[in-house]
């Protein structure tokens, strides 16, 4: 099977990890993970991972990185959304397995799916 393993979240596969570059936040999508913080909030099968206080502010410039294994791309898709509302949309249900770093338009482009409109 495999899982996604990212800034001391991991998450059995099929999975999908998102974090700030500097793992002070993370996305992950929840059907099994497992999280090292305190501040853990799970909304519609995705749970926010946060190890600072406060509100991130998050734009096009915002530098993080990806593990995925497995997930579909309506579930990434989902993910990036949860993010950035309305930022990217799934052709298809391909099964995504790599790693990325990058800006959101470039882990859009990385995981093949399709930029929404802003």
């Amino acid at each position: 099977m495999g899982e996604c393993s990212l800034c001391g979240v991991t998450a059995q596969s099929p999975c999908g990890v998102i974090c700030l570059s500097d793992c002070s936040v993370c996305w992950v999508t929840v059907v099994e993970a497992t999280f090292a913080a305190d501040d853990n909030k799970s909304v519609g099968g995705i749970a926010r991972v946060a190890r600072t206080e406060g509100e991130v502010v998050l734009d096009d410039k915002t530098q993080l990185r990806l593990c995925s294994n497995g997930a579909s791309t309506a579930q990434l898709s989902a993910l990036v959304n949860h993010i950035y509302p309305g930022r990217a949309s799934a052709t298809g249900n391909e099964r995504i397995s790599k790693q990325a770093s990058g800006t959101l338009p470039e882990i859009i482009e990385a995981l093949g799916l399709s930029p929404a409109a802003k």
